[in-house]
């Protein structure tokens, strides 16, 4: 019976619960993976959505295409938290990214073969200049560090959003 009580009170608090605040972005970025075993990335845009648990608390995801190194096609999850204020909101996230599409691969004694795997990484984005106003977010350079596996060894994917710019509905 408690249970019953527990899990109604649950639903009932999740039913009256405010719809997240969205947010529809297009970015202008470059990013590129290293390692031993190969290069991949390029300079391109995507575009995204970002839902808002708090005004600070923040996950998003997006799309996007790399050319320059190939052809590269760029997903990304990340949750992270910004300054809560009115006009400069910086921003911290912590990103999951994939790299799929063309390479540059290199073999080595512990790379005998080209490597297959799509480049997953896992990093921290700053957003310094992040600007809102009204319903409307401009970021510019921000920067992204992240380490990825490449078994065995490790790669490094170095990320720059030159801007940002975003919607909320």
């Amino acid at each position: 019976m408690r249970t019953l009580l527990l899990l109604g009170a649950l639903l009932s608090g999740m039913a009256s619960a405010q719809p997240v605040p969205l947010e529809f972005y297009l970015r202008g970025n470059g990013k590129v993976f290293l390692s031993e075993a190969r290069t991949q990335g390029g300079v391109g845009g995507g575009a995204g959505v970002r839902g808002f648990l708090s005004e600070s608390l923040l996950l998003q995801a997006d799309l996007g295409y790399l050319s320059q190194i190939g052809n590269v096609a760029e997903l990304r999850l990340g949750a992270g938290w910004q300054l809560p204020g009115t006009l400069w909101r910086p921003g911290a996230a912590v990103i999951l990214s994939t790299l799929l599409g063309d390479r540059l691969s290199f073999l080595t004694p512990h790379h005998p073969t080209p490597v297959g795997t799509p480049a997953f990484s896992l990093g921290l984005a700053l957003s310094p200049l992040r600007f809102t106003q009204a319903g409307v977010s401009v970021s510019l350079l921000e920067v992204e560090l992240g380490l990825g596996w490449e078994f065995p060894g490790l790669g490094l994917a170095l990320g720059l959003t030159l801007v940002e710019t975003s919607l909320r509905f």
